[in-house]
């Protein structure tokens, strides 16, 4: 396998993602036995803790980069402040299958070490992936036990119109080479 350092605006992609959820639905995860609630005032440290883990798959599969970050594959534009992480708030509304893709990115890329799924940043990655699969459209709408094949067969609600700031939103999290 190989990997890349994903960028700040990938890292501020999931955090946003985690602190769009209600006031009554806060975003939480599990690690270790505790519940972690991620709120804006830790926004920082949820992003730090998310690139943290990157850098430690990195440095599991490329032992040079453990002493010199700038040579970590990918846009590292953001290896000449340390990957020192400050949250920037990407616009709104959430669009969940861009959230889904990212989270597949950010696991391809940090699960190189042999502790990864016993980490903080892949509890985040579990119940984040939870929450966009709740938001994708028809969910809500789609039967929780299935009775009979009909239900098994129903027809998909018709795709919607992609929005501006939908769009704005992937553009975020997807940048142009």
């Amino acid at each position: 396998m190989s990997a890349f350092m994903v960028n700040k605006e990938h890292i501020d992609c999931l955090v946003s993602a985690a602190l769009s959820a209600d006031h009554w639905n806060r975003f939480s995860y599990y690690h270790d036995g505790e519940r972690h609630i991620v709120e804006y005032a830790e926004a920082d440290a949820t992003g730090q803790m998310l690139w943290n883990e990157n850098i430690l798959s990195i440095n599991h599969r490329y032992p040079d980069t453990v002493a010199n970050l700038a040579a970590c594959p990918g846009k590292i534009a953001d290896a000449e402040n340390g990957f020192v992480y400050r949250y920037g708030q990407l616009p709104a509304p959430v669009n969940p299958v861009v959230v889904l893709s990212a989270i597949a990115c950010y696991e391809y890329q940090t699960c190189e070490h042999p502790t990864w799924e016993q980490s903080a940043a892949f509890a985040f990655c579990q119940a984040l992936r939870r929450q966009m699969i709740h938001q994708l459209p028809g969910y809500k709408e789609a039967p929780w036990s299935i009775e009979n094949r009909a239900q098994y067969r129903a027809t998909p609600p018709a795709p919607r119109t992609v929005n501006q700031d939908e769009l704005d939103s992937y553009l975020a999290c997807h940048p142009a080479d």
